[in-house]
């Protein structure tokens, strides 16, 4: 089992209508301490660059401009099949699984 902390907080309403509509924008949190705990994440990650978060809108484009790409037969290094992949199922870490170039000689 997980160990956990028990943290007190305590926010101003400005903040917390932030959180709230973050909530109600993305669907993605339960409860306010649920929001609070992907938020840290997302902000820990963001500064240390191992998180990508990518809108609907941003997803949409790199889907359209891959299929635009491979009706044209244009010439790439990436597979964009695996990006589409990587997009779709979220999954960020795939990219420089998958694209390992050779090590160090």
């Amino acid at each position: 089992m997980v160990r956990t902390e028990r943290l007190e907080l305590r926010v101003d309403e400005d903040l917390l209508q932030r959180i709230d509509d973050w909530m109600e924008q993305t669907g993605r949190a339960s409860s306010r301490s649920d929001a609070l705990r992907q938020l840290v994440d997302i902000g820990l990650g963001t500064m240390t660059g191992r998180t990508v978060h990518l809108s609907a809108g941003d997803k949409l484009n790199f889907m359209l401009l891959r299929d635009i790409a491979k009706h044209l037969k244009v010439p790439t290094e990436t597979d964009v099949d695996l990006m589409a992949e990587v997009i779709y199922g979220g999954h960020y870490w795939a990219p420089a699984w998958e694209m390992q170039g050779p090590g160090p000689p």
